[in-house]
């Protein structure tokens, strides 16, 4: 068994473990560079759905003032008695 350990020659080693290694990095790299190609998509994302509360919120103050909603949809709730 040690004789044919000592028989592996540097060489043999580098053929096995240099295209694993090379497999890795560059499944590392392309991981990588999607996350930062998705990165801005999701700050937009963000940004529209805080929008949304944000419109959502003016709309309950609307409400709370006696306003009809936006463009005079329908909401989820009837309209108050006056």
């Amino acid at each position: 068994m040690l004789e044919s350990i000592q028989a592996v020659s540097l060489l043999t080693i580098m053929e096995i473990v240099g295209p694993v290694l090379l497999l890795a990095v560059l499944i590392y790299g392309t991981l990588q560079w999607s996350r930062r190609r998705r990165g801005p998509t999701q700050a937009v994302r963000e940004a529209a759905t805080r929008e949304l509360y944000r419109e959502g919120a003016r709309a309950e103050k609307r409400e709370e003032a006696g306003e009809t909603s936006a463009g005079g949809r329908f909401t989820s709730q009837p309209p108050r008695p006056r």
